[in-house]
């Protein structure tokens, strides 16, 4: 048997897989050594020293034909024998006894077990005592017998030294070997029964956490043994039935099996929770990582649990392929994170190096984002393009492919405020299916947490409203999405409670060092804010000029943490910034995001709102594809000019019937202005019309529309966007309600047609329409006018510029609005180009 177990020593290549992320992918790993089945084996913390019980025959001067213990050494490529009658420390008259392994020690040289023999003559009579096997010296230590001291849910800290358990009236014991245990806690209040709390050790033993637990339900306290402080954390609710892990520092408590949560001791906050789990011997990794136990996402059963992406990695697959030596599962996994003791498909167990390019990547990662797992130059890649090498986005749990990202300066959820994300990747020009996006959330104070979108990222198809993790909490944050494919992104932010009275949203953008906006104002009860959004790994330096429309520049400096985002209040910046209409000019020292938000107060908070991203640089053209007025409708088109020289804008306001109003505006240097689209002519006094800006020199514009209800004496509710430079021939739309618009206009001089298709939630298309685009103009497209027979229900949309006879498509922009029943309230953006 050592012949056979040598001989398979580094057999290569076998093959897991990889579910969550993607279902049903293989990824190879290494197996570092193979073995005959073993029956319940445990794994040292170092992942070197295997130790299992086994029913037959496995060294040679085994003879006594009863289940005896083995230990396997790595390094040494060799088995140990403990018989049996050893660990029990009983003659032969007490039976065949039976042997309960709970865990080894770092260096393998303690194993810490549960022995039950059998009384002779006593039929099912049996002592149980809880004990520890020097492997070094070949001594028992008996730390609690069941027939003098109760005990259960037992621990041994990864040293050796200590043990923790649940004793007589479920009080909480924890002791040095060899000395008296000291009771430090109440496991549950009643005493007539063991409850099922459970017990953790950090690596030394110098502190004890447990679950008190009451009701069904369980929180967790900790006991530091050299201090003697104890402390209660109730932010971890969960089942009375969880097993507690710890990290070996004690920094990271894990409580693992119905609503499992990891909690992060030092900064007192949830890290990912809601997750179920099975397992009887949970292990948390050092660095907090990750997780080993049994987890059941839906439609899975993963072994490995990613605590920073909270998504299963390395998983049992559902189908197995008995031609393939796979490993079915993870029995065991080191305190690093890297070793992994699972079973083959053919019933082997293996030790199997889950980095086995030793690249620093994880493997079941690598393979789940394609990259190579033997590649070990694959580490210092940066095969997206953005500047953060494979070994930052794995210590991120940034995506290595996110070649197509959106970022979002704005976020916020409370009781006041709710925010949600409309992702959509449209199948378009023969693309397959593509793998899911990370998204990202960055709060204030520089907290990250990364999710991959689940369930699996299908085209077309999928929940309309992804809402922020719930261990995100309360509070500001921005969100960043990366995608290996193309795909629309959206952001509606909500107000209001219990009805919401206002709402704004946006199609996000990517980072720049340069941002401009035309729009802001502090007059008239509105409050103006500046969210800055820092993705990257260094602080960011920027710098704000508002351009005052009456004239003046006032200029600030602010600090924005790395992977972070800042709030600017401007109402409360000073300097005459408390009542103005101002544009801004941002410059950083690192690229990231700038987005505006704007509320007009009303009763009891705000009435209304709008929010746009800014435009990473002026052009000498704008387009603009939503436009109205009339008696609930005000429109607005606001030019900035950040340049030293003043410039001239020609305005063409395009109308449904072919007509056409020109205007010329002049914008001051460093300054804007506002031109009231109604009071302009009276044509443009009540009608839908789509924007045309040409400029001399390049300058900045955004359009805002403000409207009031049928009995409302002044506005409610608004919205802004910053206007397109230029035109495109595909547009996507994460998210249209029954109640949505879409504005398509021409941006060419030819006449065109487009294709609209929309989308179910389940995916397929639910309904289409085709049509015409006159030259210079716009199209209205309403799905639940234009489409009597697509059913009521939310959807998405993809925009087709369509080629007319031997003429090629022209090319269109593309806004979507949409607004609540009674204009309560509304929100509009640009729809996303689809290369």
């Amino acid at each position: 048997m050592q012949k056979r177990a040598h001989m398979l020593a580094g057999v290569l290549a076998r093959v897991v897989v990889v579910i969550g992320l993607f279902p049903g992918q293989a990824t190879a790993e290494r197996i570092l050594v193979t073995h005959p089945p073993l029956r319940d084996p445990i794994l040292s913390p170092s992942g070197r020293i295997i130790a299992a019980v086994v029913d037959n025959r496995f060294v040679p001067e085994d003879v006594d034909q009863a289940p005896d213990l083995y230990v396997y050494s790595l390094d040494t490529n060799s088995w140990k024998r403990v018989p049996r009658l050893v660990l029990l420390g009983a003659p032969e008259t007490y039976g065949q006894g039976i042997i309960t392994l709970l865990s080894l020690s770092e260096d393998g040289r303690y194993i810490a077990y549960v022995g039950v023999r059998w009384l002779p003559g006593v039929n099912g009579e049996h002592q149980d005592f809880l004990a520890r096997y020097d492997l070094q010296t070949g001594t028992r230590h008996v730390i609690r017998d069941n027939a003098f001291d109760p005990f259960a849910q037992p621990v041994m800290s990864r040293d050796g030294s200590t043990f923790g358990w649940i004793g007589a009236n479920n009080a909480v014991l924890v002791g040095t070997v060899g000395q008296p245990p000291v009771a430090i806690g109440q496991a549950c209040p009643t005493t007539d029964r063991i409850c099922p709390a459970s017990v953790a050790l950090t690596a030394p033993g110098d502190r004890i956490a447990y679950a008190v637990v009451s009701g069904g339900e369980s929180t967790v306290e900790t006991f530091d043994r050299a201090t003697l402080v104890r402390r209660q954390y109730t932010q971890i609710r969960t089942s009375a039935s969880n097993t507690l892990a710890m990290t070996g520092s004690g920094s990271q408590i894990a409580s693992i099996g119905v609503k499992s949560v990891v909690f992060d001791v030092a900064a007192e906050r949830v890290l990912a929770s809601g997750f179920l789990a099975v397992s009887t011997r949970p292990v948390i990794t050092d660095d907090g990582a990750y997780i080993k136990g049994g987890f059941l996402p839906p439609g899975a059963a993963a072994d490995v649990f990613d605590v920073r992406l909270q998504s299963p990695l390395f998983s049992t697959p559902r189908f197995p392929m008995p031609a393939n030596p796979r490993v079915c599962c993870l029995v065991g996994l080191s305190a690093t994170g890297r070793i992994g003791l699972g079973n083959l498909q053919h019933g082997e167990t293996a030790l199997v190096d889950l980095d086995g390019d030793a690249d620093g990547l994880y493997d079941p990662w690598e393979e789940a984002f394609g990259l190579d797992s033997s590649d070990p130059d694959d580490v210092a890649a940066d095969d997206d393009g953005d500047g953060v090498i494979n070994a930052d986005e794995f210590r991120l749990r940034s995506h290595p492919f996110g070649r197509y990202q959106r970022t979002f300066a704005e976020g916020v959820t409370s009781t006041y405020f709710d925010t949600v994300l409309h992702l959509f990747r449209p199948r378009l020009n023969g693309q397959g299916i593509a793998a899911p996006p990370v998204i990202t959330y960055l709060g204030d104070n520089g907290r990250r947490l990364s999710r991959p979108y689940q369930p699996p990222f299908w085209p077309e198809s999928g929940p309309f409203e992804i809402r922020p993790p719930a261990e995100l909490g309360t509070g500001q944050y921005s969100v960043i999405v990366e995608s290996p494919w193309p795909v629309a992104v959206e952001r509606i932010t909500r107000w209001g409670s219990p009805v919401a009275t206002g709402a704004h949203g946006t199609s996000g953008a990517t980072p720049s060092t340069t941002w401009y906006f035309a729009e802001g104002a502090t007059i008239g009860g509105f409050q103006l804010f500046y969210l800055l959004a820092n993705p990257g790994e260094t602080r960011a330096t920027v710098e704000v000029d508002y351009l005052k429309a009456a004239g003046g520049l006032v200029t600030r400096r602010y600090d924005v943490v790395a992977g972070g985002r800042r709030t600017v209040w401007v109402n409360q910046e000073g300097d005459g910034l408390g009542s103005a209409e101002v544009a801004a000019r941002i410059r950083s020292s690192r690229p990231i995001v700038a987005e505006r938000a704007m509320y007009l107060a009303g009763p009891g908070g705000f009435a209304g709102g709008t929010a746009s991203m800014g435009a990473p640089a002026p052009a000498t053209r704008w387009l603009f594809a939503e436009g109205a007025t009339g008696p609930l409708f005000d429109a607005f088109l606001l030019l900035a000019n950040p340049s030293q020289g003043q410039a001239q804008a020609e305005i063409t306001f395009r109308l449904p019937e072919g007509q056409s109003v020109t205007r010329v505006a002049t914008i001051p240097p460093e300054s804007r202005v506002t031109v009231w689209v109604d009071q302009e002519d009276r044509l443009l006094a009540d009608t839908a019309f789509s924007t045309v800006v040409n400029s001399d020199v390049p300058i900045v514009a955004e359009r805002a529309m403000w409207w009031r209800t049928p009995s409302s004496a002044g506005w409610v509710e608004g919205h802004t966007e910053i206007g397109a430079t230029a035109g495109a021939t595909q547009w996507a739309v994460a998210e249209m309600p029954e109640s949505a618009f879409l504005l398509i206009a021409n941006a060419s001089s030819q006449p065109g047609q487009v294709l609209v298709t929309y989308y179910s939630e389940a995916g397929g298309g639910a309904g289409s329409r085709t049509y015409a685009l006159p030259a210079s103009g716009r199209v209205t497209a309403w799905p639940a006018q234009d489409n009597p027979l697509l059913p009521a229900a939310r959807y998405r949309a993809v925009v087709e510029s369509l080629p007319m006879g031997s003429k090629p498509a022209v090319p269109v922009v593309v806004e979507r609005a949409a607004y609540s029943s009674g204009l309560g309230t509304g929100t509009v953006y640009l729809g996303t180009p689809v290369p």
